[in-house]
């Protein structure tokens, strides 16, 4: 993404959305990151995951798994790319002769919050995953209680519903649908490329 963050600043927060779709679906096409179900950001490389290092060149440097909230947090942090392991509260472990990170869900909602409203959020993350763990959790964590309140009223929606119904119309989440994990990853692309084509074909909104 050619911006600075300076550029990036002076944008409305639609456009900013825009552009980080624009910036997700361009990664995803190139492969640089696997679209996964039940993570946000997880990687194993082998070399040593240190606290000061940046996010961001770690995903850079390794490919990475994501869901479709955490493909487009990839794409935030190459502009915003300040965000450390340490920042991050990322949990890191040694494997075998691998290190693994895996980013947890608190930083990403704050963070993303700057420029997604949590309501969208959760419809973005309901239409790849099937539910919502920011739903999920709307009556048990500790969210200020503006955003509690629509994310409850969000539940009840139809919004909710068709992004459910969205999420069908591209993966079969139906046992024994696809033999091969390649038909299951190839299924989840398609899945991740259409939501985000959504968000930059409605100028910002993830609109189901």
């Amino acid at each position: 993404m050619s911006i600075s963050l300076e550029e990036f600043n002076k944008l409305l927060p639609n456009q900013q959305r825009v552009l980080i779709a624009q910036d997700a679906l361009a990664r995803l096409s190139a492969g640089a990151f696997i679209p996964t179900q039940g993570i946000f950001i997880h990687l194993e490389t082998t070399e040593r995951i240190l606290s000061d290092d940046k996010v961001i060149g770690l995903v850079n440097k390794n490919k990475c798994e994501a869901c479709a909230m955490g493909g487009l947090f990839i794409s935030y942090l190459n502009i915003k790319n300040g965000l450390t392991v340490r920042d991050a509260g990322a949990d890191r472990w040694g494997i075998a002769n691998a290190m693994v990170f895996d980013l947890k869900w608190e930083v990403l909602l704050k963070r993303m919050m700057e420029i997604f409203d949590v309501t969208q959020m959760a419809l973005i993350e309901c239409a790849f995953e099937g539910w919502s763990s920011l739903l999920e959790r709307s009556i048990t964590t500790t969210y200020d209680s503006v955003h509690r309140g629509k994310l409850i009223e969000l539940r009840r929606s139809e919004a909710f519903e068709k992004a459910r119904e969205f999420r069908r119309r591209y993966f079969n989440s139906s046992w024994g649908a696809y033999e091969t994990a390649t038909e299951v990853r190839a299924a989840r692309t398609k899945l991740m490329e259409a939501i985000l084509i959504n968000i930059i074909e409605h100028d910002g909104e993830f609109l189901p």
